[in-house]
This record gives structure tokens, C-alpha cells and sequence, in this order.
């Protein structure tokens, strides 16, 4: 073989080694930096997802290289000849360095969002005014040692392209046979790389990960997810019933059951105040937990309250979890509703319904104005305000990253709802928390004195406990107090720090949803009844009185008995859970599984109910979209 063509295919080589071991050393620090996490897997279990792992890196690094490998193997004119190295390598730089950045903050976002980062979380950096220092502050080793690590690479590649740029100018590059099999090696070389392997069928994709949550995020990396999503094309959900009329009896919304409220709604027509407390999840809490906890008093106030310790989060996001909760909006889509191809479509929240029967109604977030597209959504669910940060009159309450702290906005909250009761009407209001959110500030005069955990989260949400404590001892002096049903819920779940939860393929969607009245006392129900965030409106609008012939039909009222399905759509597949039994199907469709909820017991066989319940909830979500409407039009479609 011609030396020209075999220095340029070592350099190549060279270039494509330490490209991948930036993959690999981001790899074994996201394994180090959350090893606590892996504690309790068996050492077979990591090394597949490991092995797994190398085909996704392998995949993500060919995409990368097709360009900068074509460059350097292609004939070029001797203008350019001279500086192929260069292109080939600056392309590379500027097309991964993105991408490994985003892939060492994901070491510690993914803790939190429970999936990879794809194109479409980006947007959440936009939402808040962080410095440097901050993230510096929290995360100072990842920052620190990707930047070297990315410094290093970069280094290197120089290096490689001065060396092989004074061997190029020697020998130019001609058109022969051995040429032509080079290029044919390094083509078949990218298409198996992108491919995954030799033996796929079709090319890798991100539901072929480990299907365990953990395990199956850590095998992905985010440069993979990134270029996949930009490179996919919109996909139809696979159909199971194709009639609207055939899944309906599977659906929750659609049981005819009476509501065991009948005989307890007063006459007087009663407040409502939701409070979605961000990144609040149940494992958290104490004494369901039997432990100390980080949420005292919330805690206290699911005592004397009606308390759904089995009760989930559709949602892994906050702008998929307030549509959840105010509009009854599942997270069962590829992107979060609001920034979809489908954000246009129809739906009933909360305001519109209660503005209808005379409710003054708001939604309060601490956050700047456009956060998460959220104002939008107050509007569309017919809240007739909208609260944000640049409402809040004072600047010193600011935390200097997102908005204003949760104490002194719960106590502003606190002075608008007087306000409105003052108009002489019944008010229904959104409030969505912010402190228990990256990174984790805290008042200074709190500093020092909150309970502490092994992960930061859980010191902001003792504040944003205590935050609420405040509200309540503020709030319980009002006129209006007595007459207000009070909600305490989470926007979604958050990184767990219990082993029973960690354990759970669920825990991490597992909330607290707290429905408290200070002087009605509320029908007893099923508290251990597998319970979700998108029944709160249809049991607000049963708890009221009122109905709609809008609601969507996959949530139903706590207050209406019978069984429920909570579909929760993850990275890897859909989980159904039905009474004592969780279903899991992958994307594919194949080979769905069923086990025990609490004991993890696999069953032998599927139950076909159970299965098309959660089936039927996915369809009827996607069906809802792609006609643009979430809710039954009056002749059942």
C-alpha cells in the first residue's frame, strides 16, 4: 500500500482513539460521580449496560467523524490539499465539543430528569440567570475536569493535524486501487459504527438501551440522544384499538362510578389553592417513610389530610407536570406538550372550567415571565392572571439564579389571595414553587441551620417546607382559610437517596398528593390506591360540583372508587399501573412484562385487562393530538 495513504489512515486512527476516549472518560466519571446510585445493581448488570454503553459511544463517534474522515481520504485540489488536516479537525472540534459539554452536565441533570438530554431540553437553560460561580460552586469537579479533559482533546487533535498536514504537503494523495479500498474500509467502518454493530438489523436507537432506568440512561450517552432526536423524523404511535369507541371502556375517565362525595359538599361555594411543590419527591418525606424526613411539616399536614402515599407523577419535567396537574395532561409524548408539533391542541384546565361558574382564578410562579412557556399555558388553562418574578416587588428576595425565594413569595401569595377575596368572589389558584431547583440556593440567613442530606436537593426542600409552614400560618388567619380546600402536590419527582425507592422502577415518579379542608372533613377513600397528578382537576371539579364535558378522560376523581390505571411513559418504554401490578412495554411493543408492585415479583402471565388499560391511555393521548383535541367531542370521538 502507497505510505501517503497509510500515514493518512494511521493519523485517522489516531484522531478516532482519542476522540473516543473522551466518550469512555465521560463514561467511567458518570459512573464515579453517581456511584451511589449503582450500589445496589450486580456487577453482571453493569458490565452489560457497560458493553451496551460502548456500541451507543461507538455510534455517537462514527456520526461524528463521517465528515472529518471523508476530508481526509477524498482527493482534494492542492489549494486545498494543504489544509484538509485543518478543516478535518476543526469540524471535529466544533461539532463534538458541543456535545461533550452538554454530555458532563448531564452527568448530574440526568439524575434529575430521569432521561438524557435531547434537543428539546435545551430550552431550560434559557430559563434561568445563572452565573458561573454558581454552577462552579455545585459542580465544580465535573466543570473542572470536562473543560481540562475537552482542553486535552483538543490539544491532541492539533497535534495530529500539524504532523500529518507536513506529511500530506510531502505526499499528495492520488486515485488507485489501494485508494479505493481505503475508502471502502473506512465507509463500511462508519455505517457499522453508526449502525451499532454488525449484527443489527436496524440502526441503534435510544430504546435498545438497558431496560432497566438507571442503568439504561447510564449505557446512552448524550451525544447519541442529541444526534438521534435531530436526525428523527415524527413517528406514528403503534395503534392497538383504531376506533376511539373500543378503548373508552378502558380508559379512566370513562367509569361511571358515583362519588362518595355526595352528601359532603357544603353549600357555600369553597376556594381552591394548589400548591406544586418543585422536585418534591416522597422519599423525601418521614413518617410515611419512618424516617426523620426533610419535609416536617408537610409531613404533619398529610396527617390530618387525605394522603395518597401510592400516588405518581406523570411527568419528569415541570413543563410537563403543571399542564399534568392544572390541566390534566399526561407526559405520554416523545416531546413535553407545550413546545410540540401539538401544542395547538384543545384542552380544559382548570381556569376555564372554574371561570365559567364565577371563580376569580391565578397562577403564581416565582420564576421570570416566559419561564418554560408557562404564561402561555396559564392563558390557555384560563387562569386570568398570571403572577411571575417581575411582579414581585421586592429585588433583595431574588436568589440570584431563577427568581424570587420560596418564603417571601408564599407570603406575597398569601396578600393576592386577600386581594381577590376581596372582589366577593370564590378564587381557584395555581402555585408553583421554585427553590428546590438546580442549584439549590438558600436564604444565607438559613445557611447552617436546615437539615442536611446527601444530596443538595434535599436541604432546599427542607426550606421550601418551612416556606410552606409560613404560608400556612400566615394563610390561617384569613376569612377565607376555613373556606379554601388546600393541594399539596410536586411538579414531578426528583433523585432518590432511599433504597426502597431506588429499588422501585417507579420511585423516582412517586409523589405526594396531600387534599386538605380545615373545616370540611373529606370522605374516607382508598389512600393506597395507585393515584396520579392528572386526577387532581377531575377531583377538584367533583369536590366542587361542577362538571364538564371537557375534562380529558385518562384521570378521574380520588372520590370516584373502581379501578385505575397510572401510565407513565419513560425513556424506555410505558409503565401501567393497575392496583397491585405494574405492566412494562417497550417501545417495540415486545414482550411486555408484568410484576408485583411492591414486591417486584414477576408474573408469569400478563393481565390482557391491564395491558390494554394502559394501552388504551397512550392511543387515546396520541389519537387527541394528531386531531387536535384532548378531550371526547359529544359524539365519543
Amino acid at each position: 500500500m502507497q505510505r501517503p495513504l497509510v500515514l493518512r489512515l494511521y493519523r485517522l486512527a489516531l484522531v478516532t482513539v482519542v476522540t473516543w476516549a473522551m466518550f469512555l472518560l465521560m463514561r467511567l466519571v458518570d459512573f464515579w460521580w453517581n456511584r451511589s446510585d449503582f450500589a445496589d445493581y450486580a456487577w453482571k448488570e453493569i458490565r452489560q449496560a457497560f458493553m451496551l454503553g460502548l456500541r451507543f459511544d461507538a455510534s455517537a463517534l462514527a456520526h461524528l467523524m463521517v465528515i472529518p474522515a471523508l476530508l481526509v481520504i477524498l482527493p482534494l485540489p492542492r489549494i486545498l490539499d494543504k489544509r484538509r488536516w485543518f478543516f478535518a479537525t476543526f469540524i471535529l472540534f466544533v461539532t463534538a465539543t458541543p456535545l461533550f459539554a452538554m454530555g458532563w452536565i448531564d452527568i448530574e441533570l440526568v439524575r434529575f430528569v430521569k432521561s438524557r438530554m435531547t434537543y428539546s431540553t435545551l430550552f431550560l437553560f434559557r430559563e434561568g440567570d445563572f452565573t458561573f460561580s454558581d454552577l462552579l460552586k455545585n459542580y465544580a469537579f465535573l466543570i473542572i475536569a470536562g473543560s481540562c479533559l475537552v482542553c486535552l482533546w483538543a490539544y491532541c487533535l492539533r497535534k495530529i493535524a500539524r504532523k500529518a498536514t507536513r506529511e500530506s504537503a510531502e505526499n499528495p494523495l492520488r486515485f488507485s486501487l489501494y485508494w479505493i479500498g481505503a475508502l471502502l474500509l473506512i465507509v463500511a467502518s462508519l455505517v457499522i459504527g453508526i449502525r451499532g454493530g454488525i449484527k443489527n438489523s436496524k440502526p441503534l436507537r435510544i430504546v435498545d438501551t438497558y431496560p432497566d432506568l438507571l442503568l439504561g440512561n447510564w449505557a446512552l450517552n448524550t451525544p447519541f440522544t442529541f444526534i438521534k432526536e435531530l436526525r428523527a423524523t415524527p413517528i406514528s404511535e403503534k395503534t392497538y384499538f383504531g376506533d376511539t369507541q373500543k378503548l373508552l371502556p378502558y380508559l379512566n375517565g370513562t367509569a361511571n362510578t358515583p362519588s362518595v362525595l355526595d352528601g359532603y359538599r357544603p353549600e357555600k361555594p369553597q376556594n381552591v389553592v394548589i400548591f406544586m411543590m418543585e422536585s418534591l419527591s416522597q422519599d423525601q418525606m418521614g413518617r410515611v417513610n419512618n424516617q426523620k424526613g426533610f419535609t416536617p411539616f408537610i409531613d404533619e399536614l398529610a396527617e390530618k389530610s387525605l394522603f395518597f402515599h401510592e400516588a405518581y407523577a406523570n411527568a419528569t419535567r415541570s413543563i410537563e407536570g403543571v399542564p399534568a396537574v392544572l390541566a390534566g395532561i399526561p407526559a405520554l409524548g416523545t416531546d413535553p406538550f407545550l413546545v410540540s408539533p401539538y401544542a395547538n391542541a384543545e384542552f380544559e384546565g382548570l381556569g376555564n372550567i372554574l371561570s365559567e361558574h364565577g371563580y376569580s382564578t391565578a397562577f403564581f410562579h416565582g420564576g421570570k415571565k416566559g419561564t418554560m412557556f408557562l404564561d402561555k399555558f396559564a392563558i390557555r388553562a384560563g387562569f386570568q392572571k398570571h403572577f411571575s418574578k417581575e411582579d414581585y416587588p421586592d429585588p433583595a428576595d431574588l436568589d440570584t439564579s431563577w427568581g424570587v425565594f420560596d418564603e417571601p413569595y408564599f407570603q406575597y401569595v398569601a396578600g393576592k389571595l386577600d386581594e381577590m377575596h376581596q372582589e366577593g368572589k370564590p378564587f381557584a389558584v395555581g402555585v408553583f414553587s421554585l427553590t428546590a431547583h438546580f442549584p439549590f440556593n438558600v436564604p444565607d440567613a438559613y445557611k447552617g441551620k436546615l437539615p442536611e442530606g446527601p444530596i443538595p436537593v434535599l436541604r432546599s426542600q427542607a426550606y421550601a417546607d418551612l416556606a410552606l409552614r409560613r404560608f400556612f400560618e400566615t394563610a390561617q388567619n384569613k376569612p377565607w382559610f376555613k373556606d379554601t380546600l388546600f393541594i399539596i402536590t410536586a411538579d414531578h419527582g426528583t433523585t432518590l437517596h432511599l433504597d426502597a425507592y431506588k429499588h422501585d422502577p417507579l420511585g423516582a415518579w412517586r409523589i405526594p398528593v396531600i387534599y386538605y379542608h380545615p373545616s370540611i372533613r373529606l370522605p374516607r377513600v382508598d389512600t393506597a390506591q395507585p393515584v396520579q397528578q392528572i386526577d387532581i382537576l377531575p377531583s377538584v371539579i367533583d369536590f366542587l360540583g361542577f362538571s364538564s364535558d371537557k375534562l380529558i378522560p385518562l384521570g378521574r376523581s380520588v372520590f370516584k372508587p373502581g379501578l385505575r390505571t397510572v401510565a407513565i411513559r419513560t425513556s424506555a418504554g410505558l409503565y401501567s399501573v393497575t392496583g397491585d401490578k405494574v405492566i412494562f412495554e417497550a417501545k417495540n411493543g415486545e414482550n411486555p412484562v408484568a410484576y408485583v408492585r411492591k414486591t417486584s415479583e414477576k408474573l408469569t402471565e400478563v393481565p390482557e385487562e391491564l395491558l390494554l388499560r394502559g394501552r388504551a391511555a397512550a392511543e387515546f393521548y396520541h389519537t387527541g393530538l394528531t386531531k387536535r383535541r384532548l378531550y371526547l367531542s359529544k359524539d365519543g370521538q
